[in-house]
């Protein structure tokens, strides 16, 4: 998006260029300038360029959705592609409307003439959501980059129907009464698939909120208590996670292996010293280590069964000390 913004600066009629250049410029740099500057101030600078760039490039790796590039696999067996269909149609139901006449109307401004200069950081950038989908994409949660593309097509739809209807009051109100249904709709979640796609769960905040507390009064609030793919149970008791690695798929294990002392089996030897491991929750749909590499896989539930038995309590699976009573 910011070089969709120079492009557009670089290509203002002369006179006009380098004030453009200069304010896209500032505008591009300032938040990556305050930013480092944040990180660097608290010391954390190096922290940020492993987490953003150097992880990515070095440990990460992709679940099964992109073994290969979604279009060869798509071509090989043309069900492939309704996998990433079905996590938006599910997850955004209740929006789908919208969101297709919103994406439709952002298409046609390609067909529009004539062509309006104040749509064309629209049109220049609509494209690459779409390219990069072709090689990643995954979850519902991939969907959020095209949101704002849906949100400004259909603004521009409700506003075409309001100009051109005959009594433009009425149309906009009762577009605000329909639009009000749809938004509370979502609040309330009467669709649980959705809310299951969108969030994860369909377990209720109060249940959640039971359940964590259950277990703190299960085993006390002095005991120790770590999380590995669920920090929920900690998040809700207010305690922080002893654990820096709130999951361990998508090649952390590798980075874990790489940068903590003794390894990945140092690091399960450091959590020995924590009597209960959320791991699991309902809302969680992956096990320890589901996605990590064979090695630290077989390593980790080699660890677990030596020391943990598996118990649920409340919404939540955690896993137990063995010298805890069952």
């Amino acid at each position: 998006f910011s070089v969709v913004t120079l492009v557009l600066a670089v290509t203002r009629p002369k006179e006009e260029r380098r004030g453009a250049v200069l304010r896209a410029s500032v505008g591009v740099i300032t938040p990556l300038v305050a930013v480092g500057a944040y990180f660097y101030h608290h010391g954390a600078l190096e922290d940020l360029l492993d987490g953003v760039v150097l992880f990515n490039a070095r440990y990460l790796q992709r679940g099964a959705y992109t073994t290969t590039p979604l279009i060869f696999r798509a071509l090989s067996d043309p069900s492939n592609l309704w996998e990433p269909i079905s996590n938006v149609v599910l997850a955004y139901s209740t929006m789908l409307v919208p969101i297709v006449i919103g994406l439709v109307m952002i298409f046609r401004l390609y067909f529009l003439r004539p062509y309006q200069y104040r749509v064309a950081p629209i049109l220049l950038s609509f494209p690459a959501p779409f390219l990069w989908a072709l090689l990643d994409f995954q979850l519902s949660d991939d969907f959020y980059v095209y949101l704002p593309y849906a949100a400004v097509g259909f603004g521009s739809f409700l506003a075409s129907m309001i100009y051109y209807a005959k009594a433009p009051k009425f149309v906009g109100a009762l577009l605000g009464v329909a639009l009000l249904g749809v938004a509370i709709a979502n609040t309330l979640d009467i669709n649980p698939i959705a809310a299951h796609q969108l969030l994860g769960t369909n377990i209720r905040l109060s249940q959640q909120r039971e359940g964590a507390l259950e277990i703190e009064n299960r085993f006390g609030e002095d005991e120790a208590i770590a999380s590995i793919n669920s920090p929920q149970v900690l998040v809700l008791l207010h305690r922080k996670n002893p654990n820096p690695y709130l999951f361990i798929t998508a090649g952390i294990d590798r980075y874990i292996d790489a940068k903590e002392p003794g390894g990945f089996e140092g690091w399960l030897r450091g959590l020995e010293a924590y009597n209960v491991l959320t791991f699991f929750g309902e809302g969680q749909s992956l096990l320890p280590g589901a996605e990590a590499t064979t090695e630290h896989n077989a390593e980790l539930w080699t660890w677990v069964n030596a020391h943990y038995h598996m118990e649920k309590i409340g919404p939540w699976w955690v896993l137990v000390k063995n010298l805890l009573n069952k």
